[in-house]
C-alpha cells in the first residue's frame, strides 16, 4: 500500500514539473518598446543600401544558442541578407564564453558590438535576449520580436518568415512577434 501511494506521489510529481517547464518554455519574456526609427545617439551604424538586423543577446542566457542557430538559418534563407548586427548585451569582452564568440565569428554578414551596461539595448527598447529589430533603410521600424517558436528551441518562426520578406523586398502582415529569452 505504501508504494502504490509513493507511486502515485511520484506520479503526480512527474506530471507537475512537466506541466510548469512546458509552461515555461512557451511563455514568452517581456516585451520591450522598441524605437519606431533607428536612435540617432547610438553607437551603432545601420546600412543604408539594404535592411539592417539588430539582434540583442546575453550571451549566458540559455536561450541564445537556440536563437543564434535560428539566426544562421535565416540568413541563409535571404537571399540578400540584411546587414547584421549581434549586441552582446551584460557581457563585457573577456567575459563571453570562447565557444560564443567563435560561433559568432563564423556567421557571414555578421558584426558584432559589446553592450556591458545594456545602454543600447536601452536606446532601441529592448527588454528580452534573443529580441530582433529590423530597420528599412530609411532607418524605420519593418519587424520587432523573436526568431525562436519557444525558449531555447530553434525552429520554424514567423520572426523568420519576416525577416526573409523584409530582405526580399516583399510585404509583410506581421510586424511583431513574441520573444522567447532571458530578461536583459
Amino acid at each position: 500500500m505504501i508504494l502504490r501511494i509513493a507511486g502515485f506521489i511520484w506520479g503526480v510529481m512527474v506530471v507537475a514539473l512537466m506541466l510548469l517547464f512546458t509552461a515555461y518554455t512557451s511563455r514568452p519574456g517581456e516585451s520591450g518598446t522598441p524605437t519606431r526609427a533607428w536612435p540617432k545617439i547610438s553607437e551603432l551604424k545601420g546600412a543604408t543600401d539594404r535592411p539592417t538586423l539588430a539582434l540583442f543577446v546575453d550571451p549566458v542566457c540559455p536561450c541564445s544558442q537556440a536563437t543564434l542557430a535560428n539566426l544562421e538559418r535565416c540568413l541563409a534563407l535571404c537571399g540578400q541578407p540584411p546587414e547584421t548586427k549581434i549586441v552582446l548585451v551584460h557581457a563585457p569582452p573577456g567575459l563571453v564564453p570562447e565557444g560564443v564568440v567563435a560561433r559568432l565569428a563564423t556567421v557571414p554578414h555578421v558584426g558584432l558590438a559589446w553592450d556591458p551596461q545594456g545602454l543600447e539595448a536601452a536606446r532601441f527598447g529592448v527588454k528580452t535576449s534573443g529580441e530582433v529589430l529590423v530597420f528599412q533603410q530609411d532607418g524605420s521600424l519593418a519587424f520587432s520580436g523573436g526568431i525562436t517558436p519557444e525558449r531555447g528551441h530553434a525552429g520554424d518562426s514567423s520572426g523568420i518568415d519576416a525577416i526573409v520578406k523584409i530582405s526580399a523586398g516583399k510585404p509583410i502582415t506581421e510586424h511583431t512577434s513574441s520573444v522567447y529569452g532571458c530578461p536583459l
